[in-house]
């Protein structure tokens, strides 16, 4: 078996390896930027339910006077 033959086979067995962990990177940062956007719009629906608890808050503080 020559060297170039052996030098062939290794290089791409590197690069079938190196191939895979890029598709492997981009799936994980596909995922991150998908939790970020649901971080994003859980953080918006807890302002909105703090607003909405200020607002219940009021209107019980109105029944428990009259």
């Amino acid at each position: 078996m020559s060297s170039t033959l052996l030098i062939s086979i290794l290089l791409s067995i590197v690069a079938f390896v190196g191939a895979s962990m890029v598709k492997q990177l981009t799936k994980i940062a596909e995922a991150v930027q998908q939790i970020q956007v649901d971080m994003k719009v859980l953080a918006n629906d807890h302002s909105n339910l703090k607003t909405d608890h200020h607002e219940l808050k009021s209107r019980v503080s109105q029944l428990e006077l009259k």
